[in-house]
């Protein structure tokens, strides 16, 4: 029986969406797309050059607390691409999509843009997050 090429591209694009759904073939947060949108160009996703990979293995080596609100925890996924801002006892818990520069945080909105840029800076095991007004900049160290 004859397959056509519709129906080869739907297999493969069925079989690639189960297996990213699994992360069994995601390439990595920096490479993937959240979304097709047509408004989504190039430019708006980091290069994999443009994101270090030591910048994640340094973040997701470890939980991150705030230095003056212990409750407050900060963790990096690279395999989901995603930074978790979470505060069990004020009920917090905040998944965001994100890439990484040289030196800021991108994150992501639910089409794949950039909505916004976190300046940050690693030194001393100590993380400083700029996250603009009101905030301002945050710091946090290993969780012990």
């Amino acid at each position: 029986m004859a397959v056509g090429k519709g129906t080869c591209l739907g297999i493969c694009l069925c079989i690639l969406g189960l297996a990213s759904g699994l992360g069994a073939c995601a390439p990595g947060p920096t490479q993937l797309q959240p979304s097709l949108s047509p408004a989504l160009t190039p430019a708006s996703t980091p290069s994999p050059s443009a994101t270090p990979a030591s910048s994640w293995a340094s973040l997701s080596a470890c939980q991150w607390v705030d230095v003056y609100d212990p409750d407050f925890i900060l963790t990096f996924d690279p395999v989901a691409g995603e930074m978790v801002e979470e505060n069990q006892p004020a009920g917090i818990c905040t998944v965001y999509r994100i890439g990484l520069s040289a030196n800021a945080i991108l994150l992501y909105d639910h089409v794949g843009r950039i909505s916004q840029t976190l300046p940050y800076s690693l030194v001393d095991q100590r993380l400083s997050i700029d996250y603009g007004q009101p905030l301002g900049v945050l710091e946090y160290q290993p969780r012990p």
